[in-house]
């Protein structure tokens, strides 16, 4: 298993973790970089290598994903910046939920939860 796909699921649980500690913008960036690491060392076992960037969407594009699952990339990207430039209180603990929501839907569809 690729180090990459291993980051992605600590990334999940210590985003999950955040959520319980009430650090929801925490949780948010950590939600996306779960999936953005599991993408990359998937993309890493299947092609060798993975883009520069760290746009989901654009990621997950690789393994032709159904809308629901870009839907949720879609939802997710955003979070990559905002969650680490915006205000704490920004954020809330429904925030962080539908981010995980998103993540999990990602990464089952993946198969790496």
């Amino acid at each position: 298993m690729s180090e990459l796909i291993e980051k992605g699921k600590q990334s999940f649980t210590a985003a999950e973790d955040a959520i319980n500690k009430g650090y929801y913008w925490l949780a948010c960036f950590l939600f996306h970089q779960a999936v953005e690491l599991a993408i990359k060392g998937l993309l890493e076992i299947t092609r060798d290598e993975h883009p520069y960037t760290h746009n989901l969407v654009e990621l997950l594009k690789y393994f032709n994903p159904p809308d629901d699952i870009l839907t949720c990339a879609m939802n997710l990207n955003p979070h990559y910046i905002s969650s680490r430039y915006s205000l704490m209180s920004f954020y809330s603990r429904n925030d962080a939920l539908n981010c995980k929501k998103n993540a999990e839907a990602i990464l089952k569809w993946l198969k790496i939860l």
